[in-house]
């Protein structure tokens, strides 16, 4: 996937304004509250048909408008994701609608067509924060590459909510054990898919770290730590989930470490034992190798979208980043004139001027 251009029409702070880019290195820049992170996460939306930072569709809308798309096209490719507000009240519903080259397409289908690579500063707290942050993070991964992953995880969430509120049933006497089969079962079934396909994930991504051209990477490599999940465990625990209403084990309580082979210390683990600037090329590692599975399950390179990551870079890893994503389409934001001095001279510079809101709102306290 390489965009030539961009349109975006009443999405965020945008009313209506296109964009052109190259297929190397194109720098979002401009002052703060100009749209740049808005303008990262249309690309990350048309890419993958989700938002990064809203919790709910109609966040996305101009204010007070009822009508969206983000609109991308490549050389031979058009790409348009269409948002459409419920008109009744409170109007927080929204319909979500796909087309390739003007052609209405199933979510599917427009999905296995587009592919991004995010990175921002959050994500290099991956390494040490909360092992549910890092199962988000995974999912997130893992469904845009996997169809029957995403498919299985829902059965496997919606199966995990009916089975807990069953347990607080039967924990109040209002419902028997034996009802637990049929979710038992779901669990068992889909939550097996899930750990055999991140099993083979983070086999993929160590392999392709171990002999990556930089060297710096090889030692880099990620444990999986799956919580096993099987009928006995599951009848081993039954007592202890009814008096929790909480179902102990399975991929809910999945985890993986950072690890990095040639660590002084014994353990490898980069959480307890890494520097901040080895846990930031560790997050780093990844992004570099999940941008490789996504080249190999779609036949092409995913945009790389970088918000304001160099402000948490030194110099070295801010040219190390350029570097190895050199062969993708790098979508990057700053603020700091200082980020440009190292950019490449074939570097397409966007430059977002203030928006008009702003502009009022900073001329009212002067």
């Amino acid at each position: 996937m390489r965009l030539n251009s961009l349109t975006l029409y009443q999405f965020r702070n945008f009313k209506k304004q296109s964009f052109r880019f190259t297929p190397g290195l194109n720098l979002i820049s401009g002052p703060n509250a100009s749209g740049k992170t808005n303008l990262i996460e249309a690309l990350h939306f048309l890419a993958t048909a989700q938002s990064f930072r809203a919790t709910r569709l109609d966040q996305l809308f101009t204010w007070g408008e009822n009508q969206a798309f983000v609109s991308g096209s490549s050389a031979t490719t058009s790409w348009q994701v269409q948002l459409i507000k419920d008109p009744l009240p409170p109007q927080t519903r929204v319909k979500k609608s796909f087309f390739i080259n003007k052609a209405p397409r199933l979510r599917s289908d427009y999905l296995s067509t587009a592919a991004a690579v995010l990175f921002r500063p959050s994500d290099l707290n991956l390494v040490a924060g909360s092992p549910s942050r890092r199962r988000q993070f995974l999912d997130q991964v893992l469904g845009k590459i996997n169809p029957e992953y995403q498919r299985s995880l829902y059965r496997y969430q919606r199966s995990l909510l009916q089975r807990n509120r069953l347990l607080l049933q039967i924990r109040a006497h209002q419902a028997s054990s034996q009802e637990l089969y049929f979710w038992d079962q779901s669990l068992l079934k889909n939550g097996q898919i899930i750990q055999e396909q991140r099993q083979s994930f983070f086999t993929e991504l160590t392999q392709y770290l171990s002999s990556h051209p930089a060297k710096f990477l090889r030692p880099y490599a990620f444990v999986y730590q799956p919580s096993n999940l099987n009928s006995s465990i599951l009848a081993r625990s039954l007592a202890r989930d009814i008096n929790f209403a909480a179902t102990h084990y399975g991929p809910h309580r999945d985890d993986f470490i950072f690890t990095k082979k040639d660590l002084s210390s014994p353990d490898p683990n980069l959480a307890l034992w890494g520097s901040r600037g080895q846990q930031r090329l560790a997050v780093l590692a990844f992004k570099t190798a999940e941008a490789h599975l996504f080249f190999l399950k779609t036949k092409s390179h995913p945009l790389i979208l970088l918000d304001d990551i160099f402000s948490e870079l030194d110099p070295e890893n801010q040219n190390l980043v350029l570097t190895l994503f050199r062969s993708s389409q790098l979508f990057l934001t700053s603020s700091q004139k200082e980020d440009h001095h190292f950019l490449p001279r074939e570097t397409n510079f966007v430059s977002l001027p203030l928006s008009s809101k702003e502009v009022d709102k900073r001329a009212k306290t002067v």
